[in-house]
């Protein structure tokens, strides 16, 4: 997190001396302050969104390549590729940003640009539609995640970093403040955009309307008609929650309000009438910057604080680790309430699969519609049906076995289900026995992968690639 603020910070500022070499470090700093600290990425730092935090980071400094695609498309390919590391989301914007340029800047070797751009993409793309091709896969749709911008102040306030559709998650960016303070932010923009440099401007302010238009999109009549429509295809998934495209819209506005505040300095000074109000117009960006901040200046609103894990988890992952096997990890919910060590409630993503790595079997039912899978694993099927008859209290440690998983990990949340049977299963072994996690060995279970005759086959060997 603290690499990303400073790889942001750093890359606007330096940005900004590209566009304007004399520009002030008033004016720099403001613009990387309103690009870095806007609510709109301390939101996604505080619930985990790295796949729209890092190129957020990374778009300033590769950003100067993008405008003039064409020029060198290895340049090109590399600045996609990097940007296409976070996954689908960073990919799109990477395509977005060239097309965009293409469109609206110099377009030499225009269409090549577009082709090296989607090429780039190949590492999350290929295996992306492989899996999807593969497997049955039932994502909940964009009208789960609709922007929240209602009335004309919940669109001003888009430019102030708030609107994320879980309005529980939303560090600042939520009152009359700071709708008034994305007024003020737009008018700076509109100022300071002549300032911008002939290569950046027109692709900035195109792709600073796109991303306003996209992450409102929900909020408006046909637009939002249009984005219901569109996330229901494969590709149209990838903006489903239409609120991430916002880091498009402050690529400009950071920039563009921060030599706002620098052009009205000089025209006061140029006013003997408006002297006096000079510096609190120059100064202005940035206390805006500040002031929507300070509300995630620690632990991002009180959302993000240090948990000291029980002894009865790393002894959990140290069994896991001793005999390596597959983990059904328990409740069976992707996210669900949790306290740990008797500290604060948390609505949290499932931890199980990140914090015992290896193959941990994990729900991907967000519960925002029926039937919800988006992992693709062809086993969760599988395990939902065990699950259903746990829940019975029937023994499941047969179905465990069949399905190849060796141990069950559960932990224990305010959610009341009922995994209760689990103690009278006696095809498993109880490993670990607390009151914040329990470990099952399943007894029956074989290795890592049989034959169809139930023998255990062998899995370090070598075979041809797929």
């Amino acid at each position: 997190m603290v690499g990303l603020f400073v790889v942001s910070w750093s890359g606007m500022a330096r940005l900004v001396r590209r566009m304007v070499p004399d520009a002030a470090a008033l004016t720099t700093h403001a613009a990387a302050a309103l690009y870095t600290i806007s609510p709109f990425v301390l939101t996604r730092m505080a619930v985990g969104h790295f796949m729209v935090t890092w190129p957020h980071a990374v778009l300033p400094w590769v950003l100067a390549i993008l405008v003039r695609p064409g020029r060198r498309l290895d340049s090109t390919f590399l600045a996609c590729l990097l940007l296409g590391f976070a996954g689908h989301f960073g990919g799109s914007v990477a395509v977005t940003v060239v097309v965009v340029s293409v469109l609206c800047g110099r377009s030499e070797r225009g269409v090549r640009a577009v082709v090296v751009a989607v090429a780039a993409q190949a590492p999350w793309l290929v295996p992306g539609l492989a899996v999807a091709a593969a497997n049955e896969i039932r994502m909940a749709g964009g009208s789960s995640f609709p922007t929240a911008a209602s009335g004309l102040a919940g669109l001003f306030r888009l430019s102030a970093g708030g609107g994320f559709w879980n309005t529980y998650f939303q560090v600042g960016g939520s009152g009359r403040v700071a709708a008034l303070a994305g007024v003020l932010l737009l008018l700076f923009a509109v100022i300071g955009t002549p300032m911008l440099t002939t290569d950046f401007r027109r692709p900035l302010v195109a792709l600073g309307v796109i991303g306003w238009l996209v992450a409102a999109g929900s909020a408006l009549p046909v637009v939002g008609a249009g984005l219901v429509w569109l996330d229901g295809n494969l590709f149209g998934g990838i903006w489903r929650e239409p609120h991430r495209v916002l880091t498009l819209h402050l690529l400009w506005l950071a920039p563009a309000a921060a030599l706002g505040g620098r052009r009205l300095y000089d025209m006061a000074l140029q006013r003997e009438r408006w002297i006096a109000a000079a510096g609190p117009l120059a100064i202005l960006p940035l206390a805006l910057a500040v002031a929507l901040g300070i509300p995630g200046l620690w632990g991002f609103g009180g959302q993000l604080q240090a948990e000291q894990l029980p002894q009865s988890w790393g002894n959990a992952r140290q069994d896991v680790r001793d005999a390596p096997g597959t983990v059904l990890a328990l409740p069976w919910y992707q996210y669900f309430n949790l306290s740990i060590s008797d500290g604060p409630v948390r609505r949290v993503l499932n931890p199980l699969p990140l914090y015992l790595g290896g193959d941990v079997l994990s729900s991907s039912d967000n519960g925002l519609l029926a039937g919800v899978r988006e992992f693709g694993d062809p086993r969760e099927r599988s395990a939902t049906d065990l699950i259903g008859q746990l829940r019975s209290g029937e023994s499941i440690s047969n179905g465990l076995a069949d399905l190849g998983v060796r141990w069950v990990v559960v932990l224990d949340t305010p959610i009341p289900d009922d995994y209760r049977s689990l103690q009278d299963d006696r095809g498993l072994r109880s490993v670990v026995d607390s009151d914040g996690l329990e470990l099952y060995e399943v007894l029956d279970w074989v290795g890592p992968a049989v034959a169809t005759d139930g023998s255990p086959v062998a899995v370090n060997e070598r075979g041809p690639a797929w």
